[in-house]
């Protein structure tokens, strides 16, 4: 997928989230900056693999074989003193092609 099909596909998601008032953590509205001037949590949310994903799975053909997926908790299954768990919120092209339809 192109970056800007990706950055669109979080746009989109984003909008339909606001829609139902349904308000992320504070990162998950962060700009690239935003990251960059908060390693600590960045090195967080990455160790826990929190945050955006997007696929087409690999078909380019996002509009109806996408999905758009935000981690908001996760937990590192090798750490027991982790949290057991993710809590994730997708967001699914309605498509023939779409695995999850």
């Amino acid at each position: 997928m192109k970056r800007s099909e990706i950055n669109n596909a979080i746009e989109t998601a984003k909008k339909m989230m606001d829609t139902y008032n349904w308000t992320l953590p504070k990162w998950g509205y962060w700009s690239k900056e935003d990251y960059n001037n908060n390693p600590e949590m960045t090195k967080y949310l990455k160790d826990h693999q929190m945050g955006w994903d997007v696929t087409d799975f690999g078909k380019d053909n996002f509009n109806s074989q996408g999905i758009t997926l935000f981690c908001i908790r996760n937990g590192i299954q090798s750490n027991f003193d982790d949290k057991p768990y993710a809590e994730k919120i997708t967001l699914h092209a309605r498509g023939p092609g779409n695995p999850f339809s």
